[in-house]
Parts: structure tokens; C-alpha cells; sequence
């Protein structure tokens, strides 16, 4: 099995695939990088206590807030993470656990918690990949919020020379982004093109990520129900027959 991203950012996922016995690889397909504007990302991290919230969409975005903050946040600034692997993230950095993990680790339902426990008003720090969809700041300002979003890093894309290589001797490729689709497309078409995947079974963390692979020419044979390393396996695990 194919996991496309770093060993470390695939743990959990990785952990849970070989308690099946699965053969895992991982082959990252896009790479963390410097966030566009770094003068403006450490005047955002330096004022975060000036916000009633600070949330954080992945763990990426928890280390470069951490690795530029100096001091602690203040208590009475509250902390909302997308997920299970951004709140541990969260706690390793801090030393304390967010105030809000939404059911599912996705923006929607980070928005949802957020609109029913922060006070009218409030003002927001989002610390984000800078390619993030506007979904959540949307939502949050079109309920009244004031919102301040920070591109705390950013992602490019790569494509490994030997990834016809890698293909075939997977059976399952999983990917977990749309940059990461766009990444094996691209790779692929050095050689024989998406018709290397013939007969491999792709998965996808989610419906974006699963639109931006068929939008490539990606066959997708899975989609978790919510992005997450339990519902991609139960993903895996329901099309292939193996729960």
C-alpha cells in the first residue's frame, strides 16, 4: 500500500494499516515549505493573544505557529483544532489540550463547533495552509466573527523520478490532498501516464481531494466518509471486502 505523504505525517494511518497486515510505503507527494509572507506570519503569531480564538487546521500549521512563538498563549485566549493529529499537536506544543476537537476533522465541522461556542463578536486567529479553501473564514465571518487568517506555511508539489516504479508494485495508493493528485499525475505523465493506475485501487481522505484526482484523470475506487486515517481505512476496508 501506498501512503502519498512523509512517514511522520502518516503515522497514525500507517499504524492502523499494518495492524491489518498491509505492506506500507510512503512516498510524499507534496513538500512543506516557507509560508509566503514571513514578516506577516510572525506579526499574526506575536498577536495571536490578542484573539478570543486561535485555531489551527492541521499540525503543520500548530509547528510553524509554535516555532515562532515565544512566549505562551495566554489563558484567556482559547485554542480549536481541526483533528485528533492537530490537537495532539496542539498539546505536545503547548502543553495543553484545545478547547475544541470537532466529531470530524474536517472545516465544516470545525465552523459548526466554533458558531455554537465562541461569544458573538469574537475575534478569530486562523493560522492555515496558503492554498486552504475560504470555507471556514467564510462561514465564521458570515456569522458576525472577526477573522484574521494567517498562511502559516505553504505546500509544493513534487513528483518522485521513480514513481511508475512505486505504482507498480502497489496495490492500493492512497492520497490525503488534491495537490498530492496532482502530483502523481504529473509524475506519471513523464511515463505512461494515468493508465499506470489501471488496476491499482486509489483512495481518497476526502470528496475534494477525490474531485481534484478525477479532474486529473485519477479513477477513485474509495472516498472516506471523513477525513481521517480511521475513515480512509474504512474506506479501503469496505470496497476491497477486507473488514
Amino acid at each position: 500500500m501506498l501512503l502519498t505523504r512523509p512517514e511522520h505525517s502518516s503515522d497514525e494511518l500507517a499504524a492502523l494499516l499494518r495492524s491489518k497486515g498491509a505492506e506500507v510505503v510512503c512516498i510524499p507527494l507534496i513538500q512543506i515549505v516557507q509560508p509566503p509572507d514571513e514578516r506577516a506570519l510572525q506579526r499574526d503569531v506575536d498577536a495571536a493573544d490578542d484573539a478570543h480564538w486561535v485555531v489551527f487546521t492541521s499540525a503543520n500549521g500548530v509547528e510553524a505557529f509554535a516555532s515562532r512563538r515565544d512566549a505562551p498563549l495566554g489563558p484567556g485566549t482559547k485554542i480549536a483544532a481541526v483533528g485528533s493529529a492537530t490537537a495532539r499537536a496542539v498539546a505536545s506544543a503547548f502543553g495543553r489540550v484545545p478547547d475544541i476537537v470537532p466529531p470530524r476533522s474536517d472545516a465544516q465541522a470545525l465552523a459548526d463547533e466554533l458558531l455554537a461556542r465562541a461569544h458573538a463578536g469574537a475575534r478569530i486567529a486562523i493560522f492555515a495552509a496558503a492554498s486552504a479553501r475560504p470555507l471556514l473564514q467564510q462561514r465564521l465571518r458570515g456569522a458576525g466573527f472577526t477573522v484574521r487568517v494567517s498562511a502559516a506555511y505553504a505546500t509544493r508539489e513534487l513528483s518522485p523520478r521513480d514513481i511508475v516504479q512505486h505504482i507498480e508494485r502497489a496495490q492500493v495508493i492512497v492520497l490525503t490532498s488534491g495537490s498530492g493528485a496532482r502530483a502523481l499525475a504529473a509524475g506519471l505523465r513523464r511515463g505512461p501516464g494515468v493508465a499506470a493506475l489501471r488496476g491499482r485501487f486509489v483512495a481518497c481522505i476526502g470528496p475534494v481531494t477525490a474531485a481534484e484526482a478525477r479532474r486529473v484523470g485519477i479513477l477513485v475506487a474509495a472516498v472516506a466518509h471523513e477525513p481521517s486515517a480511521a475513515g480512509l481505512l474504512a474506506a479501503v476496508a469496505a470496497a476491497q471486502h477486507m473488514a
